[in-house]
């Protein structure tokens, strides 16, 4: 019996309502490493992605198809832009993508790749905005993402949406600021009992503007005491269920999810693994 991806996942492509792709990449992380780990690590635990929801959602009509990882050089990087874009060429038909990494900066080529000659929004959950110019001497290092992102597609910043912030470089608030990005940070969604509708208000007209959404999850937008399986843990941040929250109301536009950031070896008694399987199964329910 098939017990990967709780039992979701299928052999033929053509069946697939989403695809999984692992990035075993963590040359852009700083010096809490072991993203690399994490694709494989998740799918030797995937037996355990929750069948049903904590909302009671039947999930057991989805079918998952795995394409696998990236083929990844970590001494390279422009390499494994080339081989991230291939491996998105292997999807087909109408199905959704989730990405597993990796470090953060993965988001950059994979971003750039879906999102080609269609418009995109982004929404980008994290604790830290990733908008350094350079960090660690790389223009491509995990501090620095969305700064390509906005530097090298086609996006517009008013189509960029970040949650969850908290960490700054004085920088990176500046940049934010002049900008005009629309930004929920960490401290607002804990002090209202309105975040919810205040999200769901702004990603639907980010929305109604563009072809498509892609979802950019880095674990540690989660609270570093709730949370310690990630290469940059940081107090003050929201919760698992503030983020289900979140994702329960993304509209049906969103094609692309990535989650980033998890490593293994930080994490405790695979804490962080299980919420990703958990985060994994709202995600799915959201397109029952």
């Amino acid at each position: 019996m098939n017990n990967d991806w709780g039992g979701l996942r299928v052999e033929d492509i053509h069946s697939a309502d989403f695809f999984i792709i692992g990035i075993p990449y963590d040359a852009g992380a700083g010096t809490r490493r072991g993203q690399a780990a994490a694709p494989s690590y998740i799918r030797n635990m995937s037996y355990k992605l929750p069948s049903c929801t904590r909302k009671g959602i039947d999930l057991t009509n989805l079918r998952l198809f795995d394409l696998g990882d990236v083929e990844i050089n970590q001494q390279e990087i422009f390499a494994t832009i080339k081989n991230i874009e291939k491996k998105l060429d292997e999807r087909c038909g109408l199905a959704r993508t989730i990405m597993i990494g990796g470090d953060h900066s993965v988001t950059y080529p994979s971003f750039k790749k879906a999102s080609g000659q269609r418009s995109t929004g982004l929404v980008w959950f994290d604790a830290h905005p990733d908008v350094l110019d350079t960090y660690q001497n790389s223009k491509y290092s995990h501090g620095s993402p969305l700064r390509r992102i906005i530097e090298d597609t086609h996006i517009d910043t008013d189509n960029i949406m970040l949650v969850g912030t908290r960490f700054y470089e004085l920088d990176e608030f500046n940049y934010i600021k002049s900008k005009q990005i629309y930004e929920m940070p960490a401290y607002e969604i804990n002090d209202s009992i309105e975040y919810a509708t205040k999200f769901s208000t702004r990603v639907n007209e980010i929305a109604s503007r563009v072809d498509q959404l892609y979802v950019s999850i880095d674990i540690d937008v989660i609270d570093s005491g709730l949370i310690v399986g990630t290469g940059a843990p940081v107090t003050g941040g929201i919760t698992p269920h503030q983020l289900f929250t979140m994702i329960n109301v993304i509209p049906p536009k969103a094609q692309y999810f990535d989650i980033m950031e998890y490593s293994p070896i930080c994490d405790f008694n695979d804490i962080g693994a299980r919420f990703i399987l958990v985060l994994l199964s709202e995600i799915l329910s959201n397109f029952k």
